[in-house]
């Protein structure tokens, strides 16, 4: 490029040359571009293609245009441009034009061609070609044209908009956001709307729009998948755009265009974008905050409401109208002092919503282990429910919760227990024949003993490659694995904030409830954000399904709900009980449900969904005495790891895997230890019947040496809540003393018989309903061996029945009558039943033939604590034996089920919470954030799916109201009263309802 002086103008002389070579495949034209003002292009004519270019080495081409003074930046592309990476896209050059004054006109023009080269074949002609205005007249006039020929533009434009219709909104300043919009195939009158909206969007609403009627051209470049996958990447919003129709899903599904409508008359590729756009959205569900950036909008055509109006619509904003004059009338009765009774604030009737599953998180906390996931998961996560809490002051006395020890175990009588129910246990497995038929000797400890005290341990390795948690960065607390492996010399103190499937509540250090809560809300929050990878500000979006024990404490689980809520922030809980999920997980409708765990066992009877409360039993024993009993078996071998300590959580863990590893018979077997800063050691050892004798303990609890524990717990009556003051303990108060004197002796002439003991007809026939506080020893109305054995086990006899009950003629204070109660129940709780005997005790407890017989069908064994080679036909064995001879005969089939599905009975219950999530039924037991902050424990009595409070208190509210007693209107109160299988008894029953509606 050079300068070029022609008299007083300068000149550009732009020449250019190609090479002719293989890589030219098609080339009709440059582009030449000056300074972004001014663009021209040099078509050739014949174009350059392969085939024309024989004998051709260079083609030279020029081109001259008038410039004034200034910078100038020259650019130029070939067209069409070659390939990516095929070499440069463009060539440019710069130059100075200096302003000249007056001079002669002289060329400068350089030769640009050699013998060589030939001469340029052609010139391109100019596109735009400008010259300078020298008048400034003339500027001035045209700038005031400009102006009034704007100004009458925008005059025309307002004028057109007042008459049309629309309205011009203001844009305020704001970043462009890029949106995305996708759409079914529909109508052409809906594809319309969709552009129109686009067209807004990217002309008024300062959104950087993508559509695929603009860009179907990169479609067709990139496919549909990968552009709309690009696109949703970079947008920041993507509008899933849906005609309005009725559908039950979150996203409105497919719908296929009308067949007797024209032909698209706007190309689209919805056909193929808009499932795909659904799938982009599923992957993208799991996270909360990639699911905000799709939006769905629904068009629909404007509608005249007084003509559409159906009779249905129109009665109900008659409704409406008469609700407002009702108001109304009742703002001008308080303006006149009128006095209206005072009623609690309604409960409102729960909203019927689509719950997607992936949002809902089920947590089955455990003594030992916490289970948690989403209930869309196949697993759940599984930790241990541990956490150890750094001291906050140097020098503070170390804490931590015991494992495998308890209380009750170094007691006078424990030693001699133990061996009395060792002794009990190894004629039990002598009396038991084994499949051949031959009954099993039993192999004499004393040989094992003998070999295993010689036995030293071999080194394997002189690091056992296991390490202490570290604690260099001072964490202020440590879950699970790591709070089990914090070293001891660390100032951090361990929790297990569940004990025997209750809060761990204590006097010791961490034991308040508050601590145990919070040990509770830090565990739980550090599993779903660091395993679930849920943050925990997005727990607004989520639900959570809690399992509690049958027997579980109304005060404890108030406040865990009140924790997930409040506290975690979970938009919604549903509160069920771990035996009826566990039938849920299972696909029962109806079994007799053992949950076996670490530290308890319960055992309760379920039929349909729901649980029997008269038939709910807790033990006080578990998979950890097993343990125990099991290192106590092991001493007693000469077990050769000799330093085995219980208060240590390693060595807990080693009896653990001992346990859980099949070694049984006189053999010889081998275990390692791997302890941190020690070496790997390997130990040689020799079982007899060890292995059986420790889990038979469950059928024998004196062999664990507990004395003088509480070991079977009951369903107690509520003790009274703030927050709910219209409980039973509200109707015991109003009653007069006649009444309280008259129930009381018809409670007495119930439970009494001539011969005294406790009758049978009321521990199985449902008096217990009325007073289920009491213990039973349940026969079936012949006199069979269950009942029999448990009226021997309780140790109630004839003098004890008299003495409870009386002779029926003899008038005693309520409270008496109570205190006598209070001291059966604590006799019956002190007594450690065996497994088969709680078994057949619940099952009897059951208030028909009918519901006993579907129990002894379907045992449901689950839980951990089981999980013993032949333990389940064991069992059955136990069952069939001990059972009333009376139901031999109806009972078709006795069932123990250990594996339902083949799945691990320790996740039978968190898998039944999961399949909760996705029952339609669980709608109207969703209890939402903003209602417990206004209602509080109340929702757990209207929306729980067992009963809350005891049956006892819903019909002496009955009676109370009757007689007015409450201080409450009959127009304000609505009473059910329920039986057991939750059948309401009055004619408008309700599907869900639970104890006393108020209105």
């Amino acid at each position: 490029m050079t300068l070029v002086r022609a008299g007083e103008e300068n000149k550009l002389n732009i020449s250019w040359g190609i090479n002719i070579d293989a890589s030219i495949n098609y080339l009709n034209g440059t582009w030449i571009d000056i300074s972004g003002q001014f663009a021209y292009i040099c078509n050739y004519d014949p174009p350059f293609t392969s085939a024309n270019l024989t004998g051709l080495e260079q083609e030279w081409f020029y081109f001259l245009k008038s410039v004034r003074y200034g910078f100038y930046s020259i650019k130029m592309y070939n067209i069409p441009l070659p390939p990516l990476g095929a070499g440069p896209q463009s060539k440019s050059a710069s130059i100075w034009v200096p302003r000249q004054k007056k001079a002669k006109p002289t060329s400068i023009t350089p030769n640009v061609t050699t013998g060589d080269h030939p001469q340029p074949s052609q010139m391109a002609p100019p596109v735009v070609e400008e010259t300078g205005i020298k008048d400034p007249t003339l500027i001035f006039v045209g700038v005031v044209a400009s102006l009034i020929i704007t100004s009458s533009c925008f005059i025309f434009y307002k004028i057109f908009v007042s008459y049309s219709g629309f309205e011009i909104i203001p844009v305020a300043p704001m970043a462009s956001v890029s949106v995305l919009v996708v759409y079914p195939a529909e109508t052409p009158a809906f594809q319309r709307s969709v552009v129109a909206l686009a067209e807004f969007l990217q002309w008024h609403g300062g959104c950087k729009v993508a559509i695929d009627m603009w860009q179907q051209e990169k479609i067709a470049e990139l496919g549909p998948l990968r552009w709309l996958a690009e696109q949703v990447k970079i947008a920041d919003r993507v509008l899933i755009i849906t005609p309005l129709v009725e559908t039950s899903s979150f996203f409105p599904g497919h719908s296929t265009p009308t067949k007797n409508l024209l032909e698209h008359s706007i190309p689209a590729a919805a056909h193929d974008l808009y499932p795909l756009i659904l799938r982009i959205v599923a992957s993208h569900a799991k996270s909360a905050t990639e699911l905000a950036k799709f939006w769905v909008v629904q068009l629909h055509a404007q509608k005249d409401k007084n003509v559409t109006m159906t009779q249905a619509e129109k009665e109900q904003d008659n409704g409406k109208e008469k609700e407002k004059d009702r108001d109304k009338e009742k703002e001008k009765e308080q303006q006149r002092g009128v006095k209206r009774p005072i009623a609690p604030a309604a409960i409102p009737e729960p909203a019927q919503e689509q719950i997607q599953s992936n949002f809902v998180v089920v947590i089955h906390p455990g003594s030992r282990t916490l289970r948690i996931g989403r209930a869309t998961d196949t697993l759940p996560v599984t930790v241990p429910h541990v956490i150890a809490r750094r001291h906050k002051q140097g020098g503070q006395a170390k804490y931590e919760d015991a494992w495998l020890l308890r209380d009750g175990l170094n007691k006078a009588e424990s030693s001699e227990q133990r061996q009395n129910g060792l002794k009990m246990v190894d004629q039990a497995i002598w009396s038991k024949k084994m499949s051949n038929g031959v009954r099993r000797t039993p192999v004499s400890a004393e040989q094992a003993r003998a070999y295993n005290c010689q036995i030293r341990p071999a080194v394997l390795d002189s690091s056992s490659r296991v390490k202490w948690t570290n604690t260099s960065h001072q964490p202020n607390y440590l879950v699970g694995d790591e709070a089990l492996h914090v070293n001891p010399s660390d100032c951090y103190n361990s929790h297990w904030p569940i004990v025997r499937g209750q809060l761990n509540v204590h006097s010791g250090s961490g034991g308040s409830l508050t601590a145990v809560l919070a040990d509770l809300e830090t565990i739980w929050s550090y599993v779903i954000q660091k395993h679930l990878e849920i943050p925990l500000k997005e727990l607004k979006y989520y639900r959570c399904i809690l399992l509690v024990p049958d027997i579980y404490n109304r005060q404890h689980v108030k406040e865990i709900v009140n924790m997930l809520l409040h506290n975690m922030g979970f938009s919604a809980i549903i509160v069920h009980q771990e035996s009826v999920c566990a039938t849920f997980g299972s696909g029962l409708s109806s079994a007799c449900v053992v949950d076996i765990g670490d530290q308890k066992t319960s055992i309760c009877c379920v039929e349909d969904g729901v649980s029997h409360r008269n038939s709910r039993l807790c033990l006080a024993y578990g998979g950890s005495d097993v343990t125990r009993t099991f290192f106590w078996l092991l001493q007693r071998a000469g077990f050769p790891y000799r330093d085995c300590q219980l208060t240590n959580r390693l060595d807990c863990q080693l009896l653990q895997h001992l346990k859980e590893t099949d070694i049984s018979g006189l053999q010889d077997h081998e275990f390692q230890t791997r302890f941190p800063e020690a070496p790997a050691l390997l130990y040689q050892i020799r079982l007899g019947d060890e292995k059986l004798q420790a889990p038979m303990g469950l059928f024998y609890p004196s062999t664990f040496g507990i004395v003088g524990q509480k070991m079977t717990s009951l369903q107690h009556r509520s003790q009274g809540n703030s927050e709910d003051p219209h409980d039973e303990h509200y109707l015991l108060a109003t009653q007069s003393k006649g009444d309280q004197s008259s129930k009381s002796a018809a409670e007495r002439k119930a439970v009494s018989r001539p011969g005294g003991g406790l009758d049978g007809e009321m521990g199985c026939q449902g008096r217990m309903g009325e007073m289920s506080d009491m213990p039973r020893g349940c026969g079936s109305g012949s006199g069979g061996a269950v009942g029999g054995g448990m009226l021997g086990e309780m140790e109630l006899g004839p003098a004890q029945g008299e003495g409870l009950m009386g002779s029926g003629e003899v008038e005693e204070p309520l409270s008496t009558h109570l205190s006598r109660k209070t001291a059966i129940i604590s006799q019956f709780e002190s007594k450690a039943l065996g497994l088969d005997k709680a078994i057949l005790h619940s099952i009897d407890c059951c208030a028909s033939d009918e519901t006993k017989r579907k129990m002894y069908s379907s045992i449901l064994v689950v839980g951990g604590g089981l999980m013993f080679h032949g333990a389940q036909e064991f069992l059955l064995h136990r069952i069939i034996n001990k059972m009333p001879p009376s139901f031999r005969r109806l009972v078709d089939n006795v069932e123990v089920i250990t594996r339902p599905k083949d799945m691990d009975p320790r996740l039978i219950s968190w898998k039944g919470g999961a399949v909760l999530a996705c029952l339609d039924t669980t709608q109207e037991m969703w209890i939402h954030r903003m209602e417990w902050q206004r209602f509080g424990v109340r929702m757990l009595r209207e929306r729980a799916a067992f009963v809350w409070y005891s049956q006892k208190g819903v019909k002496k509210l009955l009676a109370a109201v009757a007689a007015d007693e409450t201080g409450l209107q009959h127009s304000d109160v609505t009473i059910c009263v329920f039986s057991e299988d939750r059948h309401c008894a009055r004619p408008h029953a309700h599907t869900a309802c639970v104890g006393v509606y108020l209105k």
